[in-house]
């Protein structure tokens, strides 16, 4: 039997509720984990978080253990609300929007911690805020069916992910996930080795379930059941094998307004409610491509009008895109800046516009990025470049960051004309060639970045990648630059020139020799993914290598060691020191 509109509402509500009072309970049980030494204790000075650059004394509390207390007890204050009178409206909003700021200010806190069952928590918290101003019954309406729109779009990604995933596809992953201390089962683990086909199995049937699910909103009424009863032992099996009880509650909440939007369906008739989803899909999925593809073509007739840059002809009659900034004093030599792997020029603002106090500095974009339109290699290009600049007899500094610092040292080993013009060459946070490579040999892991290269590319498209968003959080350029910065990097071009180069690099690291041939300096960020004393490591061993000196930049991460104004500054200031010594 079919319930009512508000019936459904409150079902919503009462069983995302639930959940919300889960989770919190859970997290004041293990206060100690949000203690000083705890692994979810506060980060937002340490990291600089957007909050303690404005609120400095909100973000100090907010670090303490009592912070994250306060954090929890709101959340909970607002699970029980919404559980106890998930009907009356004014509470709905209160409520969530409460949950949505009280889950801003936990990001701002701690970066990590999060999974697709918060994700899904905030999406409903959002739902019920926007659906707000609306009359009661249009706003409740809209609220299930918002709903019921990002499960089916959940669903079908997740399972898009897997599909493109070499360990889905090949069955590891499911055993891989069970070997795991955190979310796996010794017994089911030991199962799988014994029959792997069992894990290839359960990874097909995830594909195969998640990618499908749209469909079931065209099958006939009588599959409705075994769908929903489907999806539940689906979340369920989640919620008991890797240990993530959260995620029966989070998705459990929206198969209400997925029972709602069937309920519709019987009462609008199955052609015309197909007719709708099918233009609703249509017309979502055109909105999202109109937007990208406006958003790339203005952003491609900012780089070619030359509003942010120059272009320059080099020897195969291509185009190079590039700035030169001169030195507003005597310059000491000219340093020429490599970007990291799909990174713009821009991305080097803050430490160019510092060492232009007294360097030369130039930026370039690589073929295949921006307005760049040759296909001669890195070297040839800074030659060109030299040359165009009547700069052929200025000392060079060469300057890489990330897998632009495995970028410059090929350079220098394949280029002696390069090589006899740099006298100094400085690896900021930069790709160790051996990484790199053992990466490229290893299936599982350059399988992964492909398949979140082919997302991006994807995203990209339909104007959805989220790649751009997670780099301009670790960023804090001035305005412009950083619209800027976002645009290149959320550009379908700047996203297929990534992953070719990394192919291209990646199968050149291995014949990298360890000496660079001129005198080195490494710039470590000091906080990596892998954790801040294994990157420091990591980098520390590079230098070696190479024979050069390390130096830390405390505080700063891969992106915002160029990208946050007081790291850059530390960046600049060893380049310059390193500029002194070679010179010398």
């Amino acid at each position: 039997m079919s319930r009512s509109r508000a019936d459904q509402v409150s079902r919503v509500r009462r069983i995302a509720a639930l959940g919300q009072i889960i989770n919190a309970t859970e997290c004041l049980s293990q206060s100690k984990l949000y203690g000083p030494r705890g692994i979810m204790r506060g980060q937002a000075i340490a990291c600089k978080s957007p909050l303690a650059r404005r609120l400095p004394r909100v973000a100090r509390l907010l670090d303490t253990r009592a912070g994250a207390t306060a954090l929890h007890l709101t959340n909970l204050a607002c699970g029980v609300a919404a559980l106890v009178a998930p009907h009356r409206r004014s509470v709905r909003t209160v409520t969530a929007a409460g949950s949505l700021i009280v889950s801003a200010l936990e990001r701002q806190r701690n970066p990590y911690g999060r999974d697709g069952s918060d994700q899904m928590q905030g999406v409903i918290h959002w739902y019920d805020v926007a659906s707000a101003p609306l009359p009661t019954d249009k706003g409740d309406d809209l609220f299930l069916r918002a709903i019921n729109a990002q499960l089916a779009v959940s669903y079908a990604a997740s399972g898009l992910i897997k599909l493109v995933s070499d360990d889905w596809r090949s069955g590891r992953a499911f055993g891989l996930v069970m070997r795991t201390r955190m979310y796996g089962d010794p017994r089911v683990a030991r199962l799988i080795d014994s029959h792997p086909w069992i894990g290839k199995a359960v990874c097909w049937q995830t594909i195969a379930w998640e990618t499908c699910y749209p469909i079931s909103y065209f099958l006939p009424r009588r599959f409705r059941p075994l769908t929903s009863i489907g999806t539940k032992a689906f979340h369920v099996s989640i919620g008991y094998f890797m240990g993530l009880p959260r995620f029966i509650w989070a998705f459990g909440a929206t198969h209400p307004a997925a029972d709602y939007v069937l309920d519709q369906k019987a009462r609008v008739g199955a052609a015309r409610f197909e007719r709708r989803t099918a233009t609703a899909l249509a017309a979502t999925a055109g909105v999202g491509v109109v937007a990208a593809a406006l958003d790339h073509a203005r952003h491609r007739s900012i780089r070619r009008a030359g509003q942010v840059s120059e272009t320059a002809q080099v020897a195969d009659g291509g185009l190079v895109e590039h700035r030169f900034l001169a030195s507003e004093g005597r310059a000491r030599a000219l340093v020429v800046l490599e970007n990291g792997l799909g990174a713009p020029m821009e991305g080097w603002d803050w430490v160019a516009q510092d060492l232009r106090r007294d360097h030369d500095v130039l930026l370039y974009h690589r073929p295949g990025y921006g307005a760049t339109t040759t296909t001669l290699p890195p070297a040839d290009i800074i030659r060109g470049l030299l040359a165009h600049r009547d700069r052929a007899a200025a000392p060079v500094i060469l300057v890489g960051h990330s897998l632009g610092g495995l970028i410059a040292r090929h350079a220098l080993d394949t280029s002696p004309a390069l090589r006899d013009r740099t006298r100094g060459l400085v690896l900021v946070d930069a790709s160790d060639p051996r990484t790199i490579d053992e990466m490229v040999r290893s299936p599982e892991r350059i399988g992964k970045v492909r398949q979140a290269l082919l997302l991006d590319r994807i995203g990209s498209l339909l104007g959805t990648t989220l790649a751009q968003q997670a780099m301009l959080d670790d960023v804090d350029y001035r305005g412009s630059v950083q619209r800027l910065f976002g645009a290149f990097s959320r550009h379908f071009g700047t996203v297929h020139t990534a992953g070719a180069e990394l192919s291209r690099y990646g199968a050149l690291a291995a014949e990298l020799p360890p000496s660079v041939g001129c005198p080195s300096l490494v710039v470590a960020a000091g906080r990596g993914t892998d954790g801040a004393a294994a990157h420091t490591a990591a980098q520390q061993k590079l230098a070696s290598e190479v024979g050069a000196p390390c130096e830390v930049v405390e505080g700063a991460a891969h992106r915002s060691i160029l990208g946050m104004a007081h790291h850059a500054r530390a960046v600049s200031s060893h380049i310059r020191s390193f500029t002194t010594e070679v010179l010398a």
